[in-house]
């Protein structure tokens, strides 16, 4: 019986699954009152431990035996995804069996999650070994209060100086201050003693970042988000996912699932999800790639300055994070787990299958990607056998590789009645055919286009300089770990028929080849886009390749050492303070701060410093109350809007897609709107100029002269 096995096993227990139980329990039920009584600020907070945190974190309680605060709350996070969304997608198809038409209401959400909830604690306590004991996270393990204060004032301005100093006061330099302060937080970095001190850091950059430039306004901003929001949208007002609609994002459950969850149980509007829990989520991403470079190189410095490698580059902060940038998520988790020696493999095989399949349910894209690589190091670890690796050997193995290719799949044959598996297989042969044309003539989204692009001025030239040499210094990084990793093989071998002791270094060969694999898929994207274009996939692949940007620091300045005969003692100090200063300037230029203090228009995809340099696919407030509008009136005839070139690329177009699928939306060029319609046409796409389309309608609303509604007659 399980209740005896419980009572049975209770002598060999943690010393906390006495009270864990009591206290799961007790925090469900605040939980849940919290949110059926709607109780203001309390009910985000609970609701997002409960989906966001806690079904991990019972998990990792049992199954991640280390008392690191930053890997625990990563490993749980990432884990509660995946059973979040693995709950509600049971609800979906499991509700509608006993009669009920709408699954995915509060209530059922809610005594769907706690059940699990309750059932994981109950079940894992009873199956975990009696006789190990996981560390106990202490008070040991979080930042003083001094740090946690002083981060707390960071985030303070980042969300003033662009919600209230920046929107509503126009004043930008709150913004190029609080710009200036991250990019010296790598220096203050390496200078740190700490590792949970100097993680926190990382985290402080990377969240006050991405909040900086997420609130810019109060609705979201972009292309792609729009339609990942027209998704959840959908599945909130049916409250029933419909895994057979012919939407691409429709595969992906962290829209199509994740984000109605949290909005029911956090009573967060929609945009707000996408505005405030998925940069939080997403701000998660460079602690772990702290760890997996602590755990890789075992350099402090390297695991410092990684992570602001991967913050500073401007596809940290292009996008609202969304698509890639939420799938990333699980790519760090993958190899935290899979690099983390203290696991015990019967825990650590099942926890990679799920966050593999969190991460094909996430991005299409990114999942192919990163289980492409990771199969090539498979197979080559079958051809040469890594030596002295076998603790990370399994996510390597062709076995569990194969088990992950199926599951992909069958995942995007089914989903969608095969929709994205149409576009994959479209994607590719376009792809292969494509590739004499790109030799010739690289595509603009390419790394070649990207290079061409810009202006003639110094600073212009200045960053691309930098841009240059960052890449080049993650490539000089990849080659030198190679080589050491091939050196460390070979006195492997030596050494097994040699009794005299041979110093091996600490460089993982597998993860030197995916470093060689990934750098290898950001060159080859300086010609090919792969759907992608240069910069998304060189931010996807800076998951894998941030600590070898270190690497390639440190083997220039060895170089100068050795000609120059520098003490060792000064190299380790030049490599971190020349870096970390590297990585400020960097910032200021990608950023755009450096392009606003000279009087310079700020390049593209830069940080909405000002209002002058927020480009077109940031929304005002007087055009979302037209959207709204929209969505109530536009009736059987549905919406149009006025796009010279016939497609839904325009302001108007993209904001409409967020509301309406794409299917239901009129793109005019030269015909008048049809009978029924409403023609959505804002003054920066002016259309009164055209005949056929002024002679057939008629104004019926004005939102603060910023959008036009325009009814056909």
């Amino acid at each position: 019986m399980l209740t005896e096995r419980i009572f049975h096993n209770r002598a060999h227990r943690p010393p906390l699954f006495d009270s864990v139980i009591f206290w799961v329990g007790v925090f469900q039920l605040c939980t849940i009152l919290s949110t059926l009584f709607d109780i203001p600020l309390l009910r985000p907070a609970l609701g997002f431990v409960f989906v966001c945190l806690l079904p991990g974190a019972i998990v990792s309680y049992y199954a991640y035996p280390v008392s690191d605060l930053g890997p625990r709350i990563l490993v749980s996070v990432t884990l509660s995804l995946v059973i979040s969304i693995c709950t509600v997608v049971v609800l979906n198809f499991s509700l509608p069996l006993l009669g009920i038409a709408e699954p995915l209401t509060l209530i059922n959400v809610l005594w769907g999650l706690g059940g699990v909830n309750t059932c994981l604690v109950i079940i894992l306590s009873t199956v975990s070994a009696t006789d190990e004991r996981n560390p106990v996270v202490t008070r040991d393990a979080f930042p003083s209060l001094k740090v946690l204060t002083i981060g707390g004032l960071l985030l303070l301005s980042a969300v003033m100086g662009t919600s209230v100093l920046l929107n509503d006061l126009g004043f930008p330099v709150s913004n190029i201050l609080l710009l200036l302060t991250i990019s010296s937080l790598p220096i203050v970095a390496v200078f740190v003693d700490e590792s949970k001190t100097r993680v926190m850091i990382v985290w402080i950059a990377s969240i006050a970042i991405l909040l900086n430039m997420n609130l810019v306004s109060s609705y979201i901003w972009g292309w792609d988000i729009h339609r990942e929001l027209f998704i959840s949208n959908e599945v909130l007002r049916q409250s029933y996912w419909n895994y057979q609609y012919q939407f691409n994002i429709n595969t992906m459950l962290t829209y199509a699932v994740l984000a109605p969850t949290l909005e029911l149980v956090l009573g967060l509007d929609i945009v707000w999800v996408f505005k405030l829990v998925y940069p939080v989520l997403f701000s998660l991403v460079p602690v772990g790639i702290y760890y997996v470079s602590k755990g890789v190189f075992k350099d402090a410095t390297v695991a410092t300055l990684a992570p602001f490698v991967f913050i500073f580059y401007y596809g940290f902060f292009k996008n609202m994070p969304h698509k890639h940038y939420i799938a990333e998520i699980f790519i760090v988790t993958l190899l935290v787990v899979a690099f983390e020696e203290r696991m015990r493999t019967t825990w650590k095989r099942p926890l990679l299958l799920l966050v593999a399949a969190g991460m094909i349910a996430s991005h299409y894209g990114s999942a192919i990607l990163v289980f492409g690589i990771l199969t090539l190091v498979g197979i080559a670890s079958v051809v040469v056998p890594f030596r002295g690796t076998r603790t990370v050997n399994y996510v390597f193995n062709l076995w569990f590789l194969s088990i992950v290719g199926i599951m992909l799949t069958y995942w995007y044959l089914q989903i969608g009645d095969g929709i994205m598996a149409n576009y994959i297989v479209a994607r590719g042969v376009m792809t292969a055919q494509s590739i004499p044309e790109f030799l010739t003539s690289p595509p603009t989204r390419s790394g070649a286009g990207y290079v061409t692009k810009g202006r003639s001025t110094l600073l212009w030239q200045i960053y691309k300089v930098s841009s240059i040499l960052l890449v080049g210094a993650i490539g000089l990084g990849v080659a030198a770990t190679s080589i050491r990793a091939a050196k460390e093989q070979l006195l492997r071998v030596r050494k097994s028929s040699d009794a005299r002791p041979v110093p091996l270094s600490n460089i993982s060969a597998p993860y030197a080849m995916l470093g060689v694999l990934a750098f290898g898929l950001t060159g080859s994207s300086v010609i090919l886009t792969f759907g992608m274009g240069f910069d998304r996939i060189f931010q996807l692949m800076l998951v894998f390749l941030s600590p070898f940007f270190v690497v390639g620091v440190k083997l220039l300045i060895d170089t100068v050492a050795y000609l120059t005969s520098v003490r060792p003692g000064r190299i380790k100090s030049a490599l971190a303070v020349s870096t970390a200063l590297y990585l400020g300037l960097y910032l200021t230029v990608s950023s755009g701060a450096a392009f606003v203090i000279v009087g310079e228009p700020a390049p593209p995809y830069s940080i909405n410093i000002t209002e002058e340099n927020q480009e077109w696919r940031v929304y005002s407030d007087s055009e979302t109350k037209s959207l709204d509008w929209v969505d109530r009136y536009a009736g059987e005839g549905g919406p149009a809007v006025y796009n010279p070139g016939g497609h839904l690329g325009t302001r108007e177009g993209v904001l409409l897609t967020g509301r309406f699928p794409p299917s239901e939306i009129d793109s005019l060029s030269r015909y008048g709107p049809p009978p029924g319609s409403l023609l959505l046409i804002s003054q920066q796409h002016n259309a009164t100029s055209s005949p056929s389309v002024e002679s057939r309608v008629s104004r019926v609303f004005v939102s603060d002269e910023t959008s036009l509604f325009w009814a056909s007659s």
